[in-house]
């Protein structure tokens, strides 16, 4: 795995001018795009060793695994490559189903457990990947709960292919063993890699400490409120359940990873805090969430917001707001 900077970023709590709040988002912005064509290249210079990669991309929620997967997709075309974009999220089980196993099993239903997921379509459509070329990947949709279709997925045969198979399970031994028994590294010329995505330093904002899981918190409360209506009592109610399953399936595979890529940004806290304050400030008092919201709201006292109008259009964080 390739190694990043585990040390904190230290920025200050407010920007005197404009120049300063930009030049903070460039610096963020040149930084990333810096590593991740670093990333890209080094994944490309694996694909000249096969016809087909299985890349298995991973990490904590709020990482930035939908925008690692679009740059890789960029990145890799550019290339010459043809990518394939899967995701997991597809081959989850109709949600009744999953309801009635965890009713019967007497256990609340955990989404991020391997346990939701069709396996055995899975492993049918990376065989008929490796066998023929061609598969049917089903669609799932979150409004009902259901696979509602299937889309036809086809190998280039002129081009290498890259299939990058995205999700919080994609690292789970379950999930892996499929990718890497038909993508194995000599076996008819196909390559099985992984990458792991995280939030991987801390940020302190003149000697206020924000914990690498504590700005994916951030992340998440503004995104959840922005793409999913849900409101920020909710998302820090789930929170723990959230962190134990990182803690437990998803963050021991970090360091089997063949990459990884960081996605700390140096504005993360300046950026979300126009979103922040007002949602955490909505968090009722009487709710047991009110005491993390508060706390929370206490230690952004005193730094001033960044604008977005500086991100870049293709930004890491086009994900969060």
């Amino acid at each position: 795995m390739s190694n990043q900077p585990n040390s904190d970023i230290c920025v200050p709590a407010r920007f005197p001018t404009v120049e300063e709040e930009s030049a903070i988002v460039r610096k963020g912005e040149r930084e990333f795009d810096r590593r991740f064509s670093e990333l890209a290249a080094q994944i490309d210079a694996e694909c000249n060793r096969a016809d087909m990669m299985f890349l298995a991309l991973c990490g904590p929620t709020c990482s930035g695994k939908t925008t690692a997967a679009s740059r890789l997709i960029s990145e890799l075309d550019a290339a010459g490559r043809t990518v394939h974009l899967i995701s997991l999220d597809d081959f989850y089980l109709n949600r009744q189903l999953l309801h009635e196993r965890a009713e019967k099993a007497g256990k609340p239903l955990d989404y991020d457990s391997v346990d939701t997921l069709d396996l055995d379509c899975l492993f049918s459509c990376v065989s008929e990947l490796v066998e023929t070329g061609k598969t049917r990947i089903p669609v799932f949709d979150f409004h009902s709960g259901t696979r509602v279709r299937y889309r036809d997925l086809e190998a280039d045969p002129v081009h290498k292919n890259v299939y990058i198979f995205e999700g919080i399970q994609a690292l789970y031994p379950a999930v892996s063993s499929i990718l890497k028994e038909e993508g194995r590294i000599g076996k008819d010329n196909r390559e099985h890699r992984s990458l792991f995505i995280s939030v991987r330093r801390g940020i302190q904002v003149d000697g206020q400490r924000f914990a690498p899981d504590e700005i994916r918190l951030m992340r998440r409360l503004v995104r959840d409120f922005a793409r999913r209506s849900a409101e920020p009592r909710f998302t820090l109610s789930l929170w723990s359940s959230v962190r134990e399953n990182e803690i437990r399936s998803v963050l021991p595979y970090e360091n089997t990873c063949d990459f990884a890529v960081d996605s700390t940004m140096p504005y993360d806290v300046h950026i979300l805090l126009p979103y922040l304050r007002p949602r955490l400030a909505s968090v009722p008092a009487d709710c047991p969430e009110y005491a993390t919201a508060t706390d929370l709201l206490s230690r952004l006292e005193g730094i001033s917001p960044v604008s977005e109008a500086f991100l870049n259009a293709n930004s890491l964080y086009r994900e969060f707001l």
